[in-house]
């Protein structure tokens, strides 16, 4: 519970102009302190702060026995004003009880950029959860998740070049996507993503190796992700 505090904290409060009181909120979240939690953030939420909406969802979420009307209530506050993040909760929250609002919020999160929405917007893409399969939309999905350095989303990028779906297969492409996953990522590491560069490294010369893992080595998220609609096969580069 300590890590999902920690992620909510640099997801949500830690961008420029954070408040005091927010910080101050997020402290007492790590103290499982959410009463004083919910005293500091309340106002701050009632006064159409974005950051503060969500993260009183989550109070109302993680304090036992939690209420659900109160964590949708905010949610969609946070959602309605614009704000992506709020968007991609309001979708899991939703899910499949309401799968097609939920996919319709996703969207609009994944439009804004947000990496995990367009991670989660192209496993859908790849499945056909609530909507149809489009494997080439799903590679666009990953391809400008993973350009902002997610490592799960360059997993996924990976895959695709692995698998030959919504862009051609190719094994170093392949290779290159999920090393850089495996090697920054340990949400990736042990998972079936990390025998499958094994299997393709397997296929690849040394020096073909050798290449990829320098320019692993020297790769960079990109500051500026290429739009949705860009050729996965060609973007996002390596550096």
């Amino acid at each position: 519970m300590r890590k999902m505090f920690m992620g909510v904290i640099l997801m949500v409060g830690m961008g420029s102009g954070c408040w005091a009181d927010l910080a101050e909120a997020e402290r007492a979240m790590m103290r499982y302190d959410f009463a004083t939690a919910r005293s500091i953030l309340l106002p701050m939420a009632e006064a159409g702060d974005p950051r503060a909406q969500v993260l009183l969802a989550d109070v109302a979420s993680l304090n036992y026995p939690g209420d659900p009307v109160e964590v949708e209530k905010w949610l969609r506050k946070a959602a309605a004003q614009g704000d992506a993040e709020g968007q991609r909760r309001l979708s899991i929250f939703l899910g499949r009880s309401k799968s097609s609002e939920a996919l319709e919020w996703l969207e609009r999160s994944a439009a804004q950029g947000n990496a995990s929405a367009l991670t989660d917007l192209g496993v859908k893409l790849t499945y056909g959860e609530d909507c149809p399969i489009d494997f080439q939309k799903a590679a666009r999905c990953f391809a400008q998740a993973a350009a902002t350095g997610d490592g799960i989303a360059q997993a996924w990028y990976g895959d695709c070049f692995r698998l030959g779906q919504g862009v051609p297969p190719d094994d170093e492409r392949a290779y290159f996507w999920l090393k850089l996953a495996v090697d920054r990522d340990e949400r990736v590491r042990g998972k079936d993503w990390e025998r499958d560069l094994g299997r393709i490294a397997s296929r690849l010369s040394q020096s073909q190796r050798d290449r990829l893992d320098k320019e692993v080595s020297e790769w960079q998220p990109s500051s500026s992700a290429p739009p949705p609609d860009t050729d996965p096969a060609s973007s996002p580069s390596r550096k």
